[in-house]
């Protein structure tokens, strides 16, 4: 959904299993896995190494890992998160501003200055995720 990839667009994946007993447990429910992932296939490799832009997650078990080659138009998808990167820095830029300035602070009503503190915070999370977005392309 991140990378607007029709979720009926079957897609392949990689897992990078932590050890054997992972490795096994993954092997004996690939076609599980598969339906689950909406996956072409899953493969099994101890010695992946991503390349290119490939986000991935990490598990107990190890980490998966899904190549964009073919599926998006990734230098697209890099100037569209740059651009969402860069207007949530301002945004960012401009709340702090006011949460900094003492004047605003003891004038606000306190459920003013608790609301520019938690759009604060959601915008953080929300340039964070945008951020390791585009360190995976």
């Amino acid at each position: 959904g991140t990378y607007n990839i029709p979720l009926v667009q079957r897609v392949p994946f990689f897992f990078k299993p932590n050890d054997t007993k992972a490795a096994e447990l993954l092997a004996n429910g690939t076609a599980a896995f598969n339906s689950l992932l909406g996956a072409t296939e899953l493969t099994i490799d101890a010695n992946f190494n991503p390349e290119g832009a490939t986000p991935s997650g990490m598990s107990d078990l190890g980490s998966i890992y899904m190549p964009l080659d073919g599926l998006v138009d990734v230098e697209e998808e890099r100037k569209k998160l740059t651009k969402q990167r860069d207007d949530l820095e301002k945004v960012t830029r401009g709340i702090a501003g006011k949460l900094n300035n003492a004047n605003f602070v003891s004038r606000a009503p306190a459920a003013v200055v608790e609301g520019e503190k938690a759009k604060l915070a959601e915008y953080g999370e929300k340039l964070d995720g945008i951020k390791k977005l585009l360190a995976s392309l």
